[in-house]
């Protein structure tokens, strides 16, 4: 899953004082701007939760029944655990270096969170691997000879092939990505997995009802009509991606999820440039749908099981954009037909 998450599109922010910050929907570059933490010291961070404004990582941790979230603008090198309740931060002996837009997945196999990429806080891209064991984390590839890095990657466990499945920016950019496997100590490239297309940006996870990873693209150029363009849809056998035949073309997308109450996949269509409210869509093995929720309360960045309870969770600021640097990460859930915010006890209908 993607950050935690998951920023579809490259990022390119600056953010020192009176610069202003941007999501550029364009292939990496091979340098970013540095990105600094805003010197405003008139919104200072809470110490007790995440104070980030997007770009961050989250997944579940299974075995220790936590979640972890790494990184983002504003708080880009930090680790937070939530237990369901509460956040707290973690004092790893050793950390990732800080970053934007990585992507990250639980890998049973192994019993670790793996964190993928990104965009390091200097401004380069990154395609290093670390492995968070619940105390600290451990970097297990450095990227040599790897995938290419960014803030365009998807990371996915497939339970029905027993693997890690990453797809990273094709080299050069252009649209599309690579497909690689986690071998245990490498990532190895499957030549014959290129999921060609204009998007740039992919989000992936694993469908309970094709038994398969769905990825979803993100982010083309516009197309006449806004729904029912470009084919944006995947299903991966193992070798290769398939393309699948929709009716609808959703929204861009910010996260894909399984929603464990509905046993369906759910993608949040929470591009909200020009001013479009956030929107779910259900994928029903064949098409997409819209999802049977009340209006979202905020700007998700990213949709996750809780393994503390197994609810469907979605994490974000109340405002998207630059108006989020200052925020602090919501979590909401649902409870009948409201969104509740879970460790204050506001909701929303």
């Amino acid at each position: 899953m993607r950050p935690a998450i998951v920023l579809a599109t490259t990022i390119a922010v600056a953010a020192l004082a009176g610069t202003a910050i941007s999501l550029a929907q364009r292939p990496p570059a091979p340098r970013h701007p540095t990105i600094a933490a805003s010197p405003d010291i008139s919104a200072i961070p809470p110490t007790n939760q995440p104070a980030v404004a997007f770009g961050f990582s989250v997944a579940p941790d299974l075995q220790r029944h936590q979640l972890v979230l790494f990184g983002g603008v504003g708080d880009f090198s930090n680790t937070w655990l939530w237990d369901g309740a509460a956040w707290s931060r973690a004092q790893p002996a050793m950390s990732p270096p800080g970053r934007y837009g990585a992507s990250a997945a639980f890998d049973p196999q192994i019993g670790a969170v793996l964190l993928f990429g990104g965009i390091l806080q200097t401004g380069q891209t990154a395609n290093d691997t670390w492995a968070w064991d619940g105390r600290t984390w451990q970097e297990v590839d450095t990227g040599r000879d790897g995938p290419g890095g960014g803030a365009a990657s998807a990371l996915a466990w497939d339970p029905s092939r027993s693997e890690m499945v990453l797809v990273a920016p094709s080299p050069g950019g252009g649209g599309g990505g690579q497909t690689w496997t986690w071998s245990g100590t490498r990532w190895v490239h499957d030549r014959a997995g290129v999921l060609g297309t204009r998007d740039t940006g992919i989000l992936m996870a694993f469908d309970p009802v094709s038994n398969a990873l769905i990825a979803e693209g993100c982010c083309a150029s516009p197309t006449v009509g806004t729904l029912g363009g470009v084919p944006s849809t995947w299903r991966w056998d193992g070798s290769a991606w398939s393309v699948l035949a929709t009716s609808v073309r959703p929204p861009d997308g910010s996260s894909l999820g399984l929603d464990p109450s509905l046993r369906r996949l759910v993608l949040c269509g929470c591009d909200l440039a020009g001013g479009l409210a956030p929107r779910m869509w259900v994928w029903d093995g064949r098409d997409w749908m819209p999802g049977p929720y009340p209006r979202l309360p905020l700007a998700p960045e990213a949709e996750v099981v809780d393994p503390a309870d197994s609810q469907f969770l979605v994490l974000g600021a109340a405002i998207g954009g630059v108006d989020a640097l200052t925020q602090t990460v919501q979590v909401w859930a649902i409870r009948g037909t409201a969104w509740l915010r879970l460790g204050t006890g506001l909701h929303s209908g």
